[in-house]
């Protein structure tokens, strides 16, 4: 019976995923980033994720070089710090589990991919620049 619940809720999971990621095709960042980020998250802290990316093309933007310096090394330094607690919440994700009972690997690895994704996002804004 356990098993079964388990089944429906990945599957569940996996039909939001498939619902939810594709807003991130017109979006920068683009659909395996969506699918990742709701599949590790969830699929509506993927929504928000999304839904805070800029679109691919926006005509209102007025594009500012200091302020995309500024705002390219605040996402560098954010993804930097996102790796780093990510990789501790995944390396001590087992000991979490022990003390509190709640099981939390797939968000260590969530927040290492939004911390790569963020530093990569910065590296192509300063290239640009």
């Amino acid at each position: 019976m356990e098993n079964l619940s388990l089944l429906w809720t990945l599957l569940g999971w996996v039909l939001l995923t498939a619902l939810v990621a594709p807003m991130g095709i017109n979006r920068k960042i683009g659909l395996w980033w969506g699918v990742f980020f709701c599949f590790f998250f969830s699929p509506l802290i993927g929504a928000i994720i999304i839904s805070f990316s800029r679109k691919s093309v926006d005509p209102l933007y007025v594009k500012d070089e200091y302020a995309e310096r500024k705002r390219a090394k605040l996402k560098k330094g954010t993804g930097f710090f996102l790796v780093a607690f990510g990789a501790l919440l995944f390396l001590f994700s087992f000991f979490i589990e022990l003390l509190i009972g709640i099981y939390i690997f797939s968000f260590g690895i969530g927040f290492i991919g939004l911390g790569i994704y963020l530093v990569r996002r910065a590296q192509e804004q300063i290239g640009k620049g």
